[in-house]
């Protein structure tokens, strides 16, 4: 879901808050215990937009809005590794390299179970033979953004990620999205 002046906010790329760090992880990786605050990332993505004259008004607020259905669920590491990425973005760049700070927020990215779990799960999904008829799985198809994006949360929204694979194919993307990871 793109982000529009109000925070396309999973298209810009899930967005790092307040600089905090979070507990322990226990999903493959880093520290994602804590949760990050969105309303932060907001904030910073506004103050860029704002800066390169991309800003419009009530960004802050349409991005916070939009971005409530992740409150909870990012981690406090990838809130302020967006955040602080936001800080030095030149204009001239897109927003996704802050959004996609996966590396950032979790030092064991790309090689977090959650994740990779994902990416084999959606492979099976869209590989020819998939379906009834032997083609694809209708309505499977997820992009590849959901997965990574796992990287992103909390230990527990990572669980909830991960108990997606269990669904089918054409749930897959869904429960991914109501679990906090996004497409950016």
């Amino acid at each position: 879901m793109k982000i529009s002046a109000s925070l396309s906010f999973v298209s810009i790329g899930l967005f790092a808050i307040a600089c905090g760090s979070g507990g322990s992880g226990t999903i493959g990786g880093g520290s994602t215990a804590a949760a990050g605050d969105v309303s932060s990332v907001c904030t910073a993505m506004c103050d860029w937009k704002t800066k390169c004259g991309k800003g419009s008004d009530g960004c802050v607020k349409e991005c916070t809005d939009e971005g409530a259905q992740y409150q909870g669920k990012w981690s406090a590491s990838y809130t302020g590794a967006v955040s602080s990425c936001f800080s030095t973005l030149a204009c001239d760049k897109k927003d996704d390299e802050c959004v996609a700070s996966f590396g950032a927020a979790d030092p064991a990215y790309p090689d977090i179970a959650a994740v990779t779990a994902c990416l084999a799960k959606r492979e099976d999904c869209t590989a020819p033979g998939a379906g009834p008829d032997g083609g694809t799985v209708e309505g499977s198809t997820f992009s590849d953004d959901y997965c990574q994006s796992i990287a992103a949360l909390t230990d527990a929204a990572r669980a909830n990620a991960d108990a997606c694979r269990a669904k089918s194919c054409s749930e897959v993307r869904d429960c991914l999205k109501a679990a906090g990871a996004f497409s950016f």
